[in-house]
């Protein structure tokens, strides 16, 4: 089961580290598919970020802003990080697997049992 302490076990904070590098090393590449990443940094690793996607041109989500709070699993990689949509608001729902709670649905990832 997975924790979201803030506590990260050592390999965790290795693939964390690793992650965030190839993300920085891909800044570029990234910004021009307009998705930004927004790590905090201290003495200690803040397993929390943010993540920005801007909607992308000829779709029906074509300059939406799409911002999501995140956190890596204290037991990285084996977990997926949690992510909470803050985009959604007055029953407005923008995205099918984006829910009006918050709640992200990843099952285009195929961890997802239902049809």
């Amino acid at each position: 089961m997975a924790t979201y302490d803030n506590d990260p076990n050592s390999m965790a904070i290795n693939r964390i580290n690793f992650d965030i590098n190839r993300l920085d090393r891909d800044r570029e590449t990234l910004e021009n598919e307009k998705i930004y990443f927004k790590f905090y940094q201290s003495d200690n690793l803040n397993t929390k970020y943010k993540q920005l996607i801007i909607g992308p041109k000829d779709t029906p989500y074509e300059g939406g802003f799409y911002l999501f709070d995140a956190q890596f699993p204290d037991q990285y990689p084996f977990h997926p990080p949690k992510m909470k949509t803050r985009t959604q608001g007055e029953g407005v729902r923008k995205h099918p697997n984006l829910y009006v709670s918050g709640k992200c649905c990843f099952s285009f990832l195929g961890t997802w049992s239902g049809p």
